[in-house]
């Protein structure tokens, strides 16, 4: 009900004018209790103490109501609108070619989102110079062309959601990692070793290096740089999490790389290396309400090459099909983008 009142309230209202606003109220709350302290204490200054009182009650109640307005500002109101059309054709795109694993679908995400099909121009590249941080459309930075892990990871996200399938993202830290200088020859000699057991079993590769994951890990090294103190703590990186069919995949679209759970180490992501430089961060609250949602359960790392493999060959063979896509689409994209292009202030979510 409140924010069907709010898209009323502030659907009219940009979201620049809105800014202006909410500092002006902030600006009167502190002048009111300034105001209130500097009066003297004596029966005169009652009725003008009272008034300032009120005033504050005012602001401070506005100030309340008006809590996460931008997202309810006319042109924010407008990208959620046509954000959700897109949303609805690109599944309709899946659909095409029944997708339904979430590696499916992740996989042509990642080729849709570096091939330019999914922002205007079909021009995409990694950075954040002109992103809009804004609660409730953080994905359509991507449609505008640039956009950073925090939204590139939302975006698949919410095309999980918008799947059926529970997907979320997650707050991690990864560290540095290499080979250790003195183990090259070590690490080496135990890669022959997978190998030759590979050739002898016929187990894939990608299932025995999770395997060996311990005897791996003897010889990386892993570094935090001292500049990264705090991000140890608040996260340095964010990724996306499906749970389908009671198995939980850990999905970085961002780097192209897909993470098991660790099984040395706890609240450790591990890769296709078994390195495991990637740190979930269970004491975030966010965090904490999404672990709670996955399961134990993991697919085995061969299972999801096969999944990788056919869905490359299924977008590389059929390009007429998402060219077509693209043209039926940039016009969306291009008034997505026209519509944050508005909003003058970059703001971070709180």
């Amino acid at each position: 009900m409140r924010d069907n009142l709010k898209d009323k309230i502030y659907g009219n209202i940009s979201y620049n004018t809105n800014e202006i606003i909410s500092k002006a109220n902030t600006i009167a709350i502190m002048s009111c209790g300034i105001g209130t302290s500097l009066l003297p204490n004596v029966s005169d200054s009652l009725l003008a103490s009272l008034l300032l009182l009120g005033a504050n009650i005012i602001n401070v109640s506005y100030a309340i109501f008006s809590r996460n307005s931008e997202s309810h500002t006319k042109e924010v109101q407008k990208i959620k609108i046509l954000y959700q059309e897109f949303l609805s054709e690109y599944v309709k795109l899946n659909r095409i070619f029944e997708f339904q694993n979430p590696i499916e679908i992740y996989t042509f995400y990642n080729k849709m989102l570096y091939d330019g099909y999914l922002s205007k121009n079909k021009e995409f590249h990694f950075g954040e110079a002109t992103v809009r941080d804004i609660k409730d459309i953080y994905s359509s930075n991507i449609m505008n062309g640039e956009a950073v892990c925090r939204h590139i990871a939302t975006m698949l996200k919410e095309i999980y959601n918008a799947y059926g399938i529970e997907g979320n993202t997650l707050t991690v830290y990864q560290s540095d990692f290499d080979v250790m200088q003195d183990n090259v020859e070590n690490m080496i000699s135990l890669l022959e070793e997978i190998h030759n057991e590979h050739q002898r079993t016929n187990i894939h590769l990608l299932d025995l290096v999770y395997q060996y994951e311990e005897e791996l890990n003897k010889y990386y090294e892993y570094t935090i740089p001292k500049k990264d103190k705090k991000l140890t703590i608040i996260g340095n990186h964010k990724i996306t999490t499906a749970v389908y069919q009671g198995d939980t995949y850990y999905l970085d679209p961002t780097q192209s790389r897909i993470y098991k759970p660790s099984s040395i180490k706890e609240n450790i992501l591990i890769d296709t290396s078994a390195a495991g430089y990637t740190n979930i961060l269970p004491k975030q609250k966010k965090n904490k309400k999404v672990l709670a949602t996955l399961t134990d359960a993991v697919t085995a790392p061969s299972e999801d090459r096969e999944y990788i493999d056919m869905t490359t060959r299924i977008y590389s063979s059929n390009k007429d099909i998402i060219e077509a896509y693209y043209q039926s689409q940039k016009e969306l994209y291009s008034d997505i983008a026209e519509e944050l292009s508005k909003i003058k202030v970059k703001r971070k979510t709180k």
